[in-house]
């Protein structure tokens, strides 16, 4: 895993994460191995964490990819999983790890992790943060496959993702993107596709001539 970010292998990478998690037999021992992981991909960890698990959602297996969603959920519960730092709206950028580490009540979500992360990007300009809307589609619905690979992973995760749009603290959302991540979740959790989520995402960028009108699609599919 180390030399991923030099020269990434990434569907050796996946295979390896996979295969770890699914080895090891418990889940302290799998949050190891998911800190590992991170540590090794250093100061890139996003985006190719993100990369990452987009290829695990595109070619695991689902009783595999479920382990990686239930442990991926387990580190961004207790700040084990170093998360994405992103620049604040009107404020200075802060330490995920160190804010996430800090909430000890479920509800109190001080960081990104991998969805929301992809969510907010879209809230770059341009778009994406540079990525190709191809790029862009395929790495949302296959982060949503993944977590979706796990009933219990995919509940919490729309809770998790719920309790941060709600939180009007967290200085690094706008009201735009804390109002996507709520459309987000409620779509989620009325069961629709990964594509159709992904593509409301898209939809919904500001950079687009609608703008934020484009949330009132939200829910109508």
């Amino acid at each position: 895993m180390a030399d991923a970010r030099r020269e990434p292998d990434w569907t050796a990478a996946a295979q390896a994460l996979l295969s770890g998690c699914v080895d090891l037999p418990d889940e302290e021992l799998r949050l190891a191995l998911l800190d590992q992981v991170c540590r090794s991909l250093g100061d890139a960890l996003y985006p190719d964490f993100l990369n990452l698990l987009a290829v695990v959602g595109e070619r695991g297996d689902a009783q595999a990819c479920a382990v990686l969603a239930q442990t991926l959920l387990a580190g961004l519960q207790t700040g084990r999983l170093p998360s994405g730092r992103r620049q604040a709206w009107g404020a200075p950028s802060h330490s995920s790890l160190a804010a996430a580490l800090a909430a000890q009540q479920f509800g109190a979500w001080r960081s990104l992790g991998p969805l929301e992360y992809w969510v907010c990007l879209s809230q770059d300009e341009p778009r994406g943060a540079g990525l190709a809307e191809p790029e862009f589609l395929r790495q949302g619905q296959a982060l949503l496959r993944l977590i979706n690979s796990s009933e219990a992973a995919r509940q919490l995760y729309i809770q998790r993702l719920q309790a941060l749009a709600a939180d009007p603290v967290e200085g690094g959302l706008s009201r735009h993107a804390r109002q996507m991540l709520t459309r987000f979740a409620e779509a989620w959790a009325q069961g629709q596709s990964p594509d159709a989520l992904c593509q409301q995402v898209l939809g919904a960028m500001p950079a687009r001539a609608h703008g934020l009108s484009a949330l009132a699609g939200w829910g109508s599919r």
